[in-house]
């Protein structure tokens, strides 16, 4: 159960960076699939 807690450790440090990043890469995985289905 170490590697759940030491991953948690920086998301409680840095929730802020965190939730950037992570709703930047959901964002750009669904603006990329927009373009893909719109493409298709």
């Amino acid at each position: 159960m170490s590697e759940p807690a030491a991953f948690l450790l920086p998301i409680a440090r840095f929730p802020g960076f965190v939730w950037i990043a992570a709703t930047a890469v959901v964002l750009g995985a669904r603006e990329g699939r927009g373009e893909v289905a719109s493409a298709s």
